[in-house]
């Protein structure tokens, strides 16, 4: 694909390119997008893509929750209040 795409530049008059994948690229893939002398091509994996569609608010819905975790020492307060079982 990236060899194509670089092949077919000279018809569109471009000097670079940039393929987008939702997938990850292989070293080889990566090493070849810069290749010496041969027009660049900008690769951007699925990760990068998330971070520039969160970035400029792309295809994105944010929605804010709530994480409740348990914090054990507030529980101190109610140790005078406690009523325990007789023992015995």
């Amino acid at each position: 694909v990236l060899d194509s795409l670089r092949g077919s530049l000279h018809r569109f008059d471009a000097v670079r390119a940039t393929i987008v994948s939702t997938g990850k690229f292989s070293k080889t893939a990566k090493a070849a997008a810069f290749d010496k002398g041969a027009a660049p091509i900008t690769l951007i994996d699925g990760e990068r893509l998330l971070d520039l569609l969160m970035e400029h608010d792309i295809g994105i819905r944010r929605r804010e929750i709530r994480v409740f975790e348990f914090d054990p020492e507030s529980l101190s307060e109610f140790e005078d209040d406690a009523v325990l079982p007789p023992s015995g």
